[in-house]
């Protein structure tokens, strides 16, 4: 476009003007504004997005939802399956149903829906059971299968829960982490301090990784005492963790986060290489009799090389076989029963003693008991804190593990009257704080007179 102007301004009096049509390259930036705030395989919001959308927001609702069993899904029925099962969340999500709210892929298989306080039709708890309702429908794949889905559910409020959205976050997915932890699918509401919990665990996964690495492990060991004799009978090796940073970490809780992050057998290794180790310096306090009691998981049955592994430490260590005893739960022992040439009856095929491990806690048949190769049954503690009280309990389970063949060992036993009520029933190994607390190798060999342990029950 060419513009002139009159002579009389004494100026040039030509502009050139263009026109471009720049509609193309408008639509291809928002499409690219649009692809940093989705998912692309979901066409949700991602954290970016979500971020964005609640900027303006004065109260609001944070459901956090993570699938149960997911990885399970991708490795039995493929990716491409998996794929289809968000997408069908996704849609879910978005349905008419749930439209007042937005969604967001938070990422893998977790999903956040969040809803403007004011715009929810019902209270939260009614909300969080319409998620399931929703996500409960059935799904079928191309090929026409059922797939059933399931979530675990977190719940936080802005601002009654936090300021922050980063934090918000944390909270919520705390509460869905405990909702995990209490048998998934289920929905939990945030209360103060959950994250903290959260956070540990998050901690202590990290340090474990480096654990072994930094000798950061020890062994102490409880004496089992045959009361009959008043002589040790055996030690059982517990863990100890103690890390520079957080200081000492209860065993339970390190071996909890072990199977969570999958370094379970190496730590197992750690502990029954040791333990086998000790062996040597054990019997010359206690003499060549001595046995030590090493606690197993599930996992370790779960390994086809666990039994060559010990037999290849006893080797190295020059023990004998009966110089060990392999502590595992009454539910890990049982579960392994329905596999033929299973790992019990292998353990009991090398000739090496099984006990089991709490007995009287887990959910299993009494009717499968006698099909447990095991030498040993270990009492759990909560029978032995009532026997002051009444007896009856423990008087019935010591007739039927006797009539079955096997040894009775009775834990937690804190009180020389509770020790005088085992005798007189007829058990005679017994172990517990009342009697000798777990200590490290090094006290024993500075100890005088623990072979001859007298305990005046």
């Amino acid at each position: 476009m060419i513009v002139s102007y009159s002579e009389q301004d004494n100026i040039d009096t030509t502009l050139l003007v263009q026109q471009f049509n720049i509609d193309e390259r408008k639509r291809k930036e928002l499409a690219l504004e649009k692809d940093v705030i989705t998912d692309p395989l979901t066409g949700l919001l991602n954290r970016r997005g979500l971020n964005n959308a609640v900027g303006q927001k004065d109260s609001f609702v944070i459901f956090y939802l993570d699938l149960d069993g997911f990885k399970l899904i991708n490795d039995s029925l493929g990716h491409a399956v998996g794929d289809q099962v968000l997408q069908h969340l996704a849609a879910k999500l978005t349905g008419s149903e749930l439209k007042h709210g937005l969604a967001c892929r938070f990422g893998g298989d977790e999903f956040i829906w969040l809803v403007d306080e004011d715009k929810l039709t019902t209270s939260i708890e009614a909300t969080a059971n319409l998620l399931f309702q929703v996500m409960n429908e059935p799904f079928l794949d191309n090929e026409g299968r059922p797939i059933k889905i399931s979530a675990s559910v977190g719940i936080a409020n802005y601002p009654a829960d936090g300021n922050d959205f980063n934090e918000l976050i944390l909270k919520a997915d705390a509460a869905m982490y405990l909702a995990k932890k209490q048998g998934k699918h289920r929905w939990v509401n945030y209360i103060s301090g959950m994250e903290n919990t959260l956070q540990r665990h998050s901690m202590l996964a990290q340090y474990l990784y480096k654990a072994l690495d930094n000798n950061e492990f020890s062994l102490h060991y409880q004496p089992i005492i045959n009361t009959k004799t008043n002589t040790v009978d055996s030690l059982e090796a517990l863990l100890r963790w103690h890390n520079s940073e957080i200081g000492p970490v209860p065993a339970d809780e390190c071996i909890k986060v072990a199977e969570e992050i999958g370094v379970i057998v190496a730590l197992e290794q750690w502990v029954i290489a040791t333990a086998i180790a000790d062996i040597k310096d054990f019997q010359k306090v206690f003499g060549n009799q001595i046995k030590v009691a090493i606690n197993v998981s599930s996992h370790f049955l779960a390994n086809s090389a666990s039994i060559d592994f010990i037999v290849q430490q006893l080797a190295v260590n020059q023990q004998n076989i009966s110089s060990i005893n392999i502590e595992l739960t009454e539910s890990a022992l049982l579960a392994n029963l329905s596999h033929e040439n299973n790992m019990a009856q292998q353990f009991n095929q090398q000739g090496i003693a099984l006990s089991i491990d709490d007995f009287g806690t887990g959910f299993s048949s009494l009717a499968y008991l006698d099909q447990i190769p095991a030498k040993y049954i270990k009492i759990d503690r909560s029978f032995t804190n009532k026997i002051e009280c009444d007896s009856t309990m423990l008087i019935g389970i010591q007739h039927l593990i006797q009539s079955l063949g096997f040894n009775t060992i009775v834990e937690g036993v804190e009180t020389l009257q509770q020790a005088k009520i085992l005798q007189e029933i007829g058990i005679e190994l017994m172990q517990g704080y009342g009697l000798a607390r777990p200590q490290p190798l090094s006290y024993y060999q500075q100890t005088c007179n623990l072979a001859n342990l007298v305990l005046k029950i």
